[in-house]
């Protein structure tokens, strides 16, 4: 049964606010967002909300940035 993360209405790769092509778009929406609780609590984007309590845009669901990384990036785009 397929559920959707929690996060779903409110994420800006869901919104679209972030620049995709429709082939990774459709596929983040497939392999993270539209399915059971397993595969969305692999995305990092998830787990970065989880932690910090938002996500930069740069976090992409495949992301392989740790959130000291993310944080870092973060902090250094926004000095």
């Amino acid at each position: 049964m397929s559920q959707k993360c929690p996060n779903y209405n409110t994420c800006s790769l869901v919104k679209k606010e972030i620049d995709l092509a429709n082939k990774e778009y459709n596929y983040y929406l497939k392999e993270y967002c539209c399915c059971d609780s397993v595969s969305w609590s692999d995305c990092m984007r998830f787990r970065t909300k989880e932690k910090l309590n938002f996500c930069p845009e740069f976090v992409l669901p495949d992301s392989q940035m740790t959130l000291d990384d993310i944080i870092d990036r973060f902090d250094n785009e926004n000095l």
